[in-house]
């Protein structure tokens, strides 16, 4: 088997665009009823709030904010699915209070993205998402004549997954265009309007809609689901191209002790010896420029035990003047499921 070459493989996130606009810009993370969620890249930098990532710790690097590409909901049954909807309340159990922060904390709709984040997702995916802390300021909708969203201080506070409030929802720098359909039914945000119906039931902004632009709806109605969440970058080792989009290969916790090298060398013939692999996984090989661009990439083993050794054949690899070797160890799944592996291992080879 021949080295592959970029842009079969990009490290990081830098081949992704933002806001996405073209099928190519959308990626695969996570499964809903079986089938796979496909996610529009909305940016590059996060929502503007702070983020903490799953230990706990400060994050400030590139965030990557998503918003899935697909309706989804609860079945009657119970199940996450896609095209099903949820209430942002459960009938007759909205607290009394107008404050639109407690209105999204105490909302079963936040505890459906909660639930979704447990059941929709892998363990390394859960992993790279990052704790979102935000505060929502007063925003008047593109067209409404009515009174604005009130500010919510505080309304996320370390949410993993949550929905898109009113000005997210129509920001013009995240691609939300005015006029625009992106999907033709409702889909919840999470800013309450500020006032009730004739039922005293809560407003919640909800779109956009086939004509365009945010409406209202009842916190009691059943509305469709599109969850947000904010990816930590350093967290994507790889993002490979696949059919309609893109597939990640994520960093795994259970995989950080794999161990590579050193290399011994018989003309163009490297053996490597591993360590700590995972029954299931391949040991494969990444050769990549001084500043890190990946040049070529290749599986050299399957390991049926977690020590063993790699064997690379550099006869008809042309490597230039500084390039390193790497290896890892990974779970190759899907064309639409995010691959797992463990983190790059230098390994001195003398190319």
């Amino acid at each position: 088997m021949l080295f592959q070459k970029p842009p079969v493989m990009t490290l990081g996130v830098a081949a992704l665009a933002a806001p996405g606009k073209h099928p190519q810009d959308d990626l695969w993370l996570g499964q809903a009823g079986g089938e796979p969620i496909p996610w529009r890249v909305l940016s590059l930098e996060g929502n503007g709030g702070t983020y903490q990532n799953a230990a706990g710790e400060p994050h400030a690097g590139p965030a990557l904010l998503l918003i899935t590409q697909v309706l989804l909901g609860t079945r009657f049954q119970g199940g996450i699915e896609k095209n099903h909807d949820l209430r942002f309340y459960e009938e007759d159990t909205q607290p009394e209070t107008e404050d639109p922060a407690r209105l999204w904390k105490e909302s079963a709709a936040r505890r459906w993205c909660g639930r979704f984040f447990q059941d929709c997702l892998s363990a390394p995916e859960r992993d790279a998402l990052l704790r979102v802390t935000k505060s929502d300021e007063e925003y008047t909708p593109v067209g409404w004549s009515s009174r604005p969203v009130p500010a919510a201080p505080g309304i996320l506070e370390g949410d993993r997954v949550f929905f898109l409030s009113a000005r997210e929802a129509e920001n013009e720098g995240y691609g939300f265009k005015n006029k625009q359909k992106y999907v033709e039914k409702l889909w919840w945000t999470r800013s309450y309007r500020g006032t009730r119906n004739y039922r005293d039931q809560a407003e919640i902004a909800a779109g956009i809609t086939m004509g365009g632009g945010l409406q209202l709806a009842s916190a009691e109605s059943r509305q469709f689901a599109r969850p947000a969440v904010v990816l930590d970058a350093s967290r994507v080792l790889f993002t490979t191209p696949t059919t309609g989009g893109w597939k990640l290969t994520l960093l795994d916790e259970a995989r950080k002790d794999f161990a590579a090298g050193p290399a011994t060398r018989s003309g163009n013939v490297l053996t490597i010896p591993y360590r700590n692999a995972l029954p299931g996984d391949r040991v494969s090989a990444l050769i990549a420029a001084p500043d890190g661009k990946a040049r070529h990439y290749k599986p050299l083993a399957t390991p049926q035990s977690p020590d063993g050794e790699a064997v690379l054949d550099l006869a008809s690899i042309k490597c230039k003047k500084g390039d390193r070797l790497f290896l890892f160890s990974e779970r190759c799944r899907g064309d639409y499921e995010t691959d797992w592996a463990s983190p790059l291992v230098e390994v001195s080879a003398g190319l």
